[in-house]
């Protein structure tokens, strides 16, 4: 019964960790979703990605940033005499024009991590199916493994050994 409740224990933190790792994504990081295929295919539609706050910015950081009352995510291409940034989508044939320049200021983020899990580029790969599905059949192995009785050895009298359900 005692390992019975350490693997519940373990359950519990574990679902409190991701938990609170989502919270915090959520209300503490600023978290988007990219809309348009300016950034593709390094950001297709759909790709959710975290931001950092950050003044520490070099070009070919991927960045999030309002401009025209909108908010963009594009790549940093450099610094403009002035002090404003100089940004490109990576499928965008020329730099961003905006009616007003973008200043440090403007910038909500650097991002951190971002993934297209949720993207229709990812169901279309094979190869990310398959991975995804032996994941989740892994990870079904180890939920249904963990609730099955444990098995403990016990010896024979000419020396055997053999499982014995407890």
């Amino acid at each position: 019964m005692k390992k019975r409740r350490s693997s519940t224990v373990g359950w519990v933190i574990g679902i409190t960790i991701l938990t609170a790792l989502g919270l915090c994504m959520r209300f503490v990081t600023p978290t988007f979703i990219v809309s348009s295929g300016s950034m593709a295919p390094r950001l297709p539609v759909g790709t959710i990605i975290v931001t950092h706050p950050s003044s520490d910015l070099h070009a070919g950081d991927v960045i999030t940033f309002t401009a025209d009352n909108e908010v963009i995510t594009h790549t940093l291409i450099g610094y403009r005499a002035d002090g404003s940034l100089v940004t490109k989508g990576d499928a965008n044939q020329s730099y961003d024009v905006f009616k007003a320049p973008v200043e440090q200021s403007d910038v909500i983020g650097k991002t951190i991590f971002y993934t297209s899990l949720f993207t229709s580029d990812f169901w279309h790969h094979p190869r990310n199916i398959s991975i995804l599905l032996l994941g989740m059949l892994t990870l079904s192995a180890v939920i249904v493994g963990g609730s099955q009785p444990r098995a403990e050895r016990k010896k024979e009298s000419d020396g055997r050994r053999f499982l014995h359900p407890v």
